[in-house]
């Protein structure tokens, strides 16, 4: 018997996956153990941006079901699609920096593949998606000189050593 295509509210999702992380229902993949509390704080605060991203927006909403064809399938990645970029602008007009944006992209997608565990759906509206890697640059080392040259170079006469 196939599964009609359903809609639910994201957010009901993401708090039903809170409060499992919160209990201990969902542990971590290394060790098997409890989530940091944390952890829980920052899925809390995720929460709320999202939250205010569908008072602004609208609710964004979870398709799941077996009933998929093409046009369905093309229909549902593109609301997929283009609600992580709203998402993802609606962080950068606020202002967070990018470390906390990406951040909270990755949480995104743990309450997806939570939602797809959970429920045993074949095809969950958000959970597929590639996230490039966030890459720390090397730190930059100059010697003293180097530092003085730059800053006579940027500054000019206006530079005084003290």
């Amino acid at each position: 018997m196939k599964k009609r295509l359903k809609c639910t509210s994201l957010v009901k999702e993401f708090d039903k996956f809170i409060s499992a992380s919160a209990t201990g229902r969902r542990r971590r993949k290394p060790d098997g153990n409890r989530i940091f509390s944390g952890t829980i704080e920052s899925y809390r605060n995720c929460r709320k941006i999202l939250v205010r991203f569908s008072n602004k927006y609208g609710e964004p909403t979870i398709y799941t079901g077996l009933t998929v064809n093409k046009a369905i399938f093309r229909v549902r990645n593109r609301y997929r699609k283009q609600t992580l970029f709203q998402f993802t602008d609606f962080l950068g007009s606020c202002k967070y920096c990018e470390t906390y944006i990406w951040n909270n992209q990755k949480i995104f997608r743990a309450v997806m593949q939570h939602i797809g565990q959970q429920y045993e759906w074949p095809d969950v509206g958000f959970a597929v998606f590639k996230m490039p890697r966030l890459v720390q640059p090397e730190p930059l080392t100059i010697s003293l000189a180097q530092l003085q040259e730059l800053i006579a170079a940027e500054f000019g006469a206006s530079y005084k050593e003290s």
